[in-house]
């Protein structure tokens, strides 16, 4: 896969937040009912994109970058939980792109980049909307 189809597919998913934000501004009336589930939402992402995540990181056998990359997720993970308010939200997401980029073009494994930018592009759509109820 070329550098340029995985950079399109890192800005696919990053698009996620626009289209949020977006769906926030064709339907407000459905935010303050919606807001719990964008937030369960969310987290249940979050730890699917761990578990992917470390899937991909297990079936490469390199165990720096596998311990590299599970203290990483548990770093965004507490941070997620000891501060939830939105603007921590962006370092999860933060933490997503950076694990994207590690293993979709630095360490290219299979199929990885497809998978964790349709997840990024999911998580960023209850954080969009999320955006515009705080």
């Amino acid at each position: 896969m070329s550098l340029f189809s995985q950079i399109g597919m890192l800005g696919i998913g990053i698009s996620g937040v626009l289209f949020g934000l977006a769906l926030s501004y064709i339907a407000p009336e459905e935010l303050s009912a919606g807001k719990k589930y964008f937030i369960i939402l969310k987290n249940f992402l979050y730890v699917i994109f761990g578990l992917v995540t470390l899937y991909f990181v297990w079936s490469l056998k390199n165990n720096l970058l596998a311990v590299s990359i599970l203290i990483l997720l548990i770093f965004g993970s507490l941070l997620r939980w000891k501060f939830p308010e939105l603007k921590f939200e962006f370092i999860a997401y933060l933490v997503f792109i950076f694990t994207f980029i590690l293993l979709g073009v630095l360490f290219p494994v299979e199929n990885y980049a497809v998978i964790s930018s349709s997840i990024i592009f999911l998580y960023g759509l209850p954080l969009g909307t999320l955006l515009r109820t705080k």
